[in-house]
């Protein structure tokens, strides 16, 4: 499962929050990261500092200028949003991810500051959201890790986390 995951974040703000995710992908043993139009040039200082132990994984970073270009092969694209949306795309559980039946699923993650805009959201095939108390999103770079630890073999193995789905 971890080769057909591909995390896609649209236009990050903060390097280190790539570098962050980066590592955290690392960390859960996937390694497919790209990027749309990021605020920074990538890969850079602050980035790679950031991505710690796993700057291996910082020259594979792959960068688009846009949605449709990064998720090219893709048979899924999930889109995350803490906002309730007017669309008709089925909502996905973080649980019920690593059930799909797919080649290449790519997740989308909005930038820091506004997450998604519902022209970028067209393109999913489903929406996540991930509950928070009252409705508040995560950093950019939690909202990747907690993604990854749902997706990762730590959920099929249950090697000692208990993920209730």
């Amino acid at each position: 499962m971890k080769k057909t995951i591909q995390f896609i974040l649209n236009k990050p703000q903060l390097s280190e929050n790539v570098g962050m995710s980066l590592r955290s992908i690392g960390c859960f043993g996937f390694e497919n990261l790209s990027l749309v139009s990021p605020r920074k040039i990538w890969p850079n200082d602050k980035g790679i500092k950031s991505a710690k132990h796993f700057s291996s994984l910082v020259k594979k970073v792959k960068v688009y200028q846009s949605i449709p270009e990064a998720m090219k092969g893709s048979d899924i694209l999930i889109a995350t949003t803490v906002r309730k949306r007017d669309f008709h795309i089925p909502p996905i559980k973080v649980n019920e991810i690593s059930k799909l039946k797919s080649k290449k699923i790519s997740i989308l993650f909005g930038q820091e500051n506004n997450g998604l805009s519902n022209k970028e959201i067209s393109h999913a095939n489903f929406l996540l959201s991930i509950p928070t108390y009252n409705k508040s999103s995560l950093n950019l770079s939690h909202t990747v890790a907690f993604c990854l630890l749902y997706t990762s073999d730590a959920a099929d193995e249950g090697l000692g986390v208990d993920l209730g789905g």
